[in-house]
């Protein structure tokens, strides 16, 4: 395999070499990119810029403004830039041609160094900054391998990516997934110093620490496979906020029938009822804002001699599902521990996930 890439930057070669089982290896004359943006990373390579997305909408006015913000910014500093907006979508590539003629005040035409286009008409496509809109509709196309290879591939210095701050609970290869960390990883690696006063005072800020190197390896995440946690009735009615403290970079899933349980808990006397009514708040905003999903039971997946009427046997399927993948059984049941150890599945009790 050709691994020399006279295209990117070292860090932008870092980041596609994920997909090249990172034997790809920068010889490009560019180590440090010419523009001095605060959005975009001197080093060259992926950018991410967060957005909140509709679910469905393929053309939010919200996001088109973002990258017609940087655009401007890069046109001001180097008006011969080279820069494509892409997308997988013809019609967020149509409204994004309106947005950008509508609001380009310089001509009534883009100037020839602009081009917007979908991701298939690209191939082979060399550009000095590269933008991929995601829009938060139909994520499973625009976050195809392959695709999202092509699409981050084509810039030379930055390649800036637009997306939902919800995109990581998708589904996706675990290279696609280790390249949007990459990104939001280094989101703000690279500034220039900068100095702070107040009256006499001043305080001079020369960079960041990366917390993520203090943090504990949680025990249960296996490396280059996409970790989903299953989340078992118990955990909700004593950690209300679970959700939140998985955090983003893990997809979640609920299985169909911790929601009945914790509709009937609502019913006992000695039960929580205002940890219940948060709990299903959460839930509830997981699901809008996409952070987890809902799966039913497959009882076809349990062994025959269990009980199919069991409520824990139908959350064990659940994960069951997601076997060839790392699904992680997030309960505090004995007995769930049991079944889901003896099938292969993961397991961590939330005394155990909170430590």
């Amino acid at each position: 395999m050709l691994s020399d890439t006279f295209r990117l930057t070292q860090r932008g070669a870092e980041s596609t070499g994920i997909f090249y089982n990172n034997e790809l290896r920068s010889v490009s004359e560019t180590k440090v990119i010419p523009s001095k943006l605060p959005d975009l990373n001197p080093q060259g390579g992926p950018v991410f810029v967060e957005c909140d997305m509709k679910i469905g909408d393929k053309a939010p006015t919200n996001a088109f403004d973002a990258i017609f913000d940087i655009v401007c910014k890069i046109i001001s500093e180097t008006p011969k830039a080279e820069i494509a907006i892409l997308s997988k979508f013809r019609e967020s590539v149509r409204q994004l041609q309106k947005h950008f003629v509508l609001n380009w005040k310089a001509t009534k035409d883009l100037p020839d160094n602009i081009r917007i286009e979908t991701v298939d008409r690209v191939q082979g496509l060399t550009v000095d900054y590269c933008f991929f809109f995601i829009p938060n509709a139909s994520l499973r196309y625009s976050l195809e391998k392959e695709l999202f290879n092509v699409a981050t591939s084509r810039a030379k210095f930055n390649t800036i990516i637009v997306a939902d701050n919800s995109i990581l609970k998708e589904s996706m290869s675990a290279e696609v997934r280790k390249y949007l960390l990459k990104a939001q990883e280094d989101k703000f690696a690279a500034f220039e110093p900068q100095t702070i006063t107040a009256g006499n005072i001043g305080v001079t800020i020369t960079g960041k620490i990366d917390l993520s190197q203090f943090e504990r390896k949680r025990k249960e995440i296996v490396e280059g496979k996409e970790n989903i946690y299953i989340i078992d009735t118990n955990v909700f009615v004593n950690c209300p906020d679970i959700i939140s403290r998985i955090g983003n970079k893990y997809k979640i899933v609920i299985p169909a029938k911790v929601l009945e349980e914790l509709d009937k808990l609502k019913l006992k006397e000695n039960v929580d009822k205002k940890k219940l009514s948060e709990a299903a708040k959460n839930i509830n905003t997981a699901f809008t804002k996409k952070y987890s999903q809902m799966e039913d039971a497959n009882l076809s997946l349990l062994p025959k001699d269990f009980d199919k009427r069991n409520p824990d046997c139908m959350i064990l399927s659940v994960a069951l599902k997601y076997k060839n993948d790392n699904p992680i059984l997030l309960t505090s049941d004995n007995m769930l521990q049991s079944r889901a150890s003896g099938l292969g599945i993961t397991t961590i009790s939330l005394k155990e996930f909170l430590r």
